[in-house]
């Protein structure tokens, strides 16, 4: 199943922009991934549900799938933003992350399924 993705960065607001720099400077501690994991969620925090962080474009979904947002890749690929929309009743199929990774619910709320191997 391949999903919708922006292809390439999209516009930034004022908002996101502090965001961004707010991650760089976490992962740019150079700590351990979970510290640098719990700095990025602590900075992610303040800024769920602020109607000032997304424009409605990176926003929008897809009918058929969850719909992904490239909102910032930072050049030495040291992490990257994204904003990924399911409209009601949508999910992703088992999946596993290779690295740190943060979430966050910027509008509705989300159910998650852990599995242990």
């Amino acid at each position: 199943m391949s999903t919708p993705t922006a292809a390439r960065p999209t516009a930034t607001t004022t908002r996101l922009a502090h965001l961004v720099d707010e991650v760089r400077q976490a992962v740019e501690r150079g700590l351990p991934p979970d510290l640098t994991a719990h700095l990025v969620g602590e900075a992610l925090g303040p800024h769920l549900g602020a109607a000032d962080l997304l424009t409605e474009e990176q926003r929008a979904g897809d009918p058929d799938q969850y719909r992904q947002h490239i909102l910032h890749a930072e050049r030495d690929g040291s992490f990257s933003i994204v904003a990924l929309v399911w409209l009601p009743g949508q999910r992703t199929s088992i999946h596993d992350h290779v690295s740190w990774c943060v979430t966050g619910v910027h509008e509705g709320r989300e159910s998650e399924r852990r599995y242990r191997l």
